[in-house]
């Protein structure tokens, strides 16, 4: 079976009379507490997967060390013959999480509807399982989570767009990045979610404007006159002009 970080693995150990009392369990350098009277001459131990114990990789049969005492302090030979495997022909401990070490955004000036493209730089201990690399499990940018575009380059270093959406948070060269990722290795250890997010220099506006109304001023305007024309707006913002028409002419001196 495949184990990864928090797996139970139980042994079960078949004895010559159901009344011992006592035990010495070892198994991948962890000494085993816990020790239950299955019933019928049977007996059980497990043991937890921790973060950072020794990872595994076994075909066939784990080594192990188990001792057991009965009531008066008799200790059995150590037993050490490879127990067999129930359903399968391999073993697998998995123990380390993946890390995330680095969360970094591009910069540039992006609108509604721009791409943005975040790196994510992690450890490249991933045991047995690397060359499959990592997997996204989320991430969130700018407050949503228009994540898209999961690419893994190869070498412990991923990429990951985010689409800038309507009415999100506009970004400033000067604001925190509210952003954060979560990765998972193939065995399903999940990495801590990464929120430090960094960016060199960056601007985005995710709000669009808004013409609530247009007014022109009223009167009687004959060849080389000027027309006030009243564009309102959201008011959120400072804006320019980016095209209009009165009467089929382009205005002018927009402020």
């Amino acid at each position: 079976g495949t184990f990864n970080v928090g797996s139970d693995i139980v042994f079960t150990l078949e004895s010559d009379d159901d009344n011992y009392v006592s035990r010495t369990f070892s198994f991948n350098g962890v000494s085993l507490t816990d020790f239950a009277n299955a019933g019928s001459n049977s007996y059980t131990t497990t043991y937890t997967v921790s973060e950072n114990d020794a990872s595994a990789y076994v075909v066939g049969t784990p080594a192990v060390s188990f001792y057991i005492s009965d009531t008066f302090g008799n200790s059995s030979v150590e037993y050490t013959t490879a127990p067999s495997l129930v359903g399968g022909s391999a073993f697998y401990i998995d123990a380390h999480s993946p890390t995330i070490t680095n969360f970094t955004v591009e910069s540039g000036d992006f609108v509604v509807g721009s791409t943005i493209t975040a790196t994510i730089t992690t450890n490249t201990d991933n045991d047995f399982d690397a060359s499959g690399g990592l997997q996204f499990v989320s991430a969130s940018f700018n407050n949503s989570n228009s994540v898209t575009n999961f690419v893994d380059n190869g070498d412990g270093v991923y990429f990951v767009d985010y689409i800038v959406t309507e009415g999100g948070t506009d970004v400033s060269s000067t604001t925190t990045l509210d952003a954060w990722v979560q990765l998972q290795d193939n065995t399903g250890n999940l990495s801590a979610v990464f929120n430090d997010a960094t960016s060199t220099d960056i601007s985005i506006d995710a709000n669009t404007p808004v013409i609530h109304e247009v007014q022109i001023e009223s009167g009687n305007y004959g060849i080389g006159a000027e027309v006030l024309v009243y564009v309102i707006t959201d008011g959120v913002d400072t804006y320019d002009l980016y095209s209009g028409s009165v009467n089929g002419k382009t205005p002018n001196g927009f402020t």
